[in-house]
């Protein structure tokens, strides 16, 4: 079945899940806090025959799809053990559960995770594409055994293209990231970035038009990690999908000789020469005395009349999202405050006194007891407040 997708298509189609995945990876490394890399993946057509051989173990399956006037369909395949390690962290853990069942729960987490990444994703191939690509609601389930593997219906029934990537989370996860979408949606994704073909306009003038459509795309795809690969090899590869050479100095070829190399391709090298602005200090009237009006008075009659916030505090703790994931009806909260010790009375979130918690008829109240020193109220200002 390798002629099911050309060897270009594959190697094109490489390029845009590199940076597609590459982008996710960086978003996935803000959620777990902790660096994550998805290298550069590889590409393999597979057949029914072969589908239940793409995985070596349990796993997470994340299905999501690209909305790209009309769905590309997508499945993601976590290692089963790789993706606890995630939802842990997500939930605040150290990545280490202390088992590795995928509950309700996890498979929420899953889906977000890979929710997010893919968001990120859609927002590279928007630039690339020129138009809007929009991602589905992930569907995430647990395959148990993947002998027994199946598709959805809308993933026809092959053949299939299977991209893996090295996928590895700092001191957790050295492991592999296989996704599977249909051979004609791959190749859809593909032919999309071809340039369309403009008959009745001079060769060098539809290069020009392609150049511009490059210079756009590429700030809006990240790059992935790469290794040891070139700097401008993320570029040219992008050139190279769009059927455009380059030069020596990675300047795609057929641009006009002579433009200046700090104008962005796609403005007019008039930029370059334009005369600055003449800027001038501004000039304002000086104040008279009648302008300054009635001397500011000095008490604080002016104020007595500013609302302010007054809360009684009990006490405060600090919990992980686990925890408080967990609260129920029935839970207890432990708080840093021992029992009959006196409450903080707060105004506008600073403490002022401390005091005794009384009931006034069938409200509670509170009888203040210790009036904080200048000092004291002084010292718990912070200068971010200001």
């Amino acid at each position: 079945m390798t002629d099911a997708m050309s060897r270009d298509q594959q190697d094109a189609l490489v390029e845009i899940m590199g940076n597609a995945l590459g982008a996710g990876g960086s978003t996935l490394s803000i959620l777990l806090n902790r660096q994550v890399e998805i290298r550069q993946p590889r590409t393999r057509i597979i057949t029914v025959n072969e589908l239940s051989g793409i995985l070596s173990g349990p796993a997470v399956a994340v299905e999501i799809h690209f909305e790209i006037q009309g769905a590309i369909v997508n499945c993601f395949y976590f290692v089963k053990e790789d993706a606890a390690r995630i939802t842990d962290l997500m939930m605040g853990g150290e990545g280490s559960p202390p088992d590795f069942e995928i509950d309700e729960l996890r498979q929420s987490a899953m889906s977000e995770a890979v929710n997010q990444m893919m968001g990120m994703a859609a927002n590279g191939l928007t630039g690339a594409y020129g138009t809007k690509v929009d991602i589905s609601p992930p569907v995430t389930t647990v395959v148990d055994y993947p002998a027994d593997l199946s598709l959805p219906p809308d993933f026809g029934s092959g053949p299939w293209v299977l991209v893996t990537s090295s996928f590895e989370i700092e001191g957790l996860v050295q492991s592999e990231l296989q996704q599977l979408l249909p051979v004609a949606d791959a190749v859809r994704m593909t032919e999309r970035l071809r340039p369309e073909p403009r008959a009745s306009a001079p060769t060098a003038r539809a290069v020009d038009l392609d150049t511009q459509n490059i210079a756009a795309a590429i700030p809006h795809v990240p790059a992935p990690p790469l290794g040891a690969q070139r700097p401008d090899a993320g570029g040219q590869d992008l050139a190279a999908m769009f059927g455009i050479g380059q030069g020596a100095q990675g300047m795609p070829q057929g641009m006009p000789q002579g433009m200046p190399q700090s104008v962005p391709m796609g403005y007019p090298a008039a930029a370059a020469t334009r005369e600055p602005p003449s800027v001038h200090p501004a000039q304002f009237a000086p104040l008279t005395q009648g302008q300054l009006g009635a001397q500011i008075p000095s008490s604080l009659d002016l104020i007595l009349d500013v609302p302010l916030k007054v809360t009684v505090e009990l006490g405060r703790t600090r919990m992980q999202i686990r925890e408080v994931l967990d609260l129920a009806n029935g839970s207890v909260v432990e708080l840093d405050k021992l029992a009959g010790e006196p409450v903080d009375l707060l105004v506008n979130g600073k403490l002022i006194a401390r005091g005794e918690v009384v009931v006034i008829d069938e409200n509670f109240g509170i009888r203040v007891t210790d009036i904080v020193s200048q000092a004291e109220r002084l010292s718990g200002f912070r200068k971010s407040d200001f």
